[in-house]
């Protein structure tokens, strides 16, 4: 730098200039998503579903200043079978059940999960779906869902009892705590 009576002067300026990241949350198993009122989840990204039932949800994606790569910003590993790009509107078959993939008009994804009404072949049977979002320099942000699968243990009463009094359960209050008594007929493999 030159002033005007001739004389200079140097300086080091510093520039620092950060390199943003994708950001990716996975929205999913809070209560009105799942559609058994009695399904939840065990954290905020691990549904715990029954047979027959069925868990939506969404992902929450911003890619920032240097905006979405322009090929594979969105991908996918199922149960450790390698990231790809997300296939939406295409059922895919998945332990317990069937995953789908669809996208609305405002570029929102969406996954819905329809467990299998048969029984799982083990009493509990999980899916880990990994999420992966790339920016156009490469960074990329993770978010991981879990879904779970267990089999139903009390089955509906096929002739149901029409005394209200005997629902085929009871609560009773001992010892300052509860305990809740089925009738075995209710259970799977029960008798009547």
């Amino acid at each position: 730098m030159t002033g005007n009576n001739g004389a200079t002067s140097s300086t080091n300026t510093l520039v620092d200039i950060k390199d943003d990241i994708p950001g990716l949350e996975i929205v999913s198993g809070q209560p009105g998503d799942v559609t058994d009122p009695y399904a939840g989840s065990d954290s905020d990204d691990v549904v715990n579903l029954r047979q027959g039932e069925t868990a939506s949800g969404s992902l929450n994606v911003a890619y920032g200043a240097d905006g979405a790569a322009t090929t594979g910003s969105l991908q996918v590993n199922i149960n450790g079978q390698g990231f790809r790009e997300i296939s939406f509107d295409t059922p895919i078959s998945i332990n317990g059940g069937t995953l789908t993939f669809s996208k609305d008009a405002d570029g929102t994804v969406r996954y819905s999960f329809q467990a299998d009404s048969s029984a799982p072949t083990s009493v509990s049977q999980g899916n880990t779906i990994v999420f992966r979002a790339t920016d156009k320099d490469g960074d990329t942000a993770e978010d991981t869902l879990t879904l779970k699968v267990s089999q139903s243990t009390i089955k509906p009463d096929p002739n149901p009892d029409p005394d209200p009094e005997k629902p085929g359960f009871e609560v009773k209050v001992e010892n300052g705590g509860f305990k809740i008594v089925v009738d075995e007929a209710y259970m799977t493999g029960g008798s009547k």
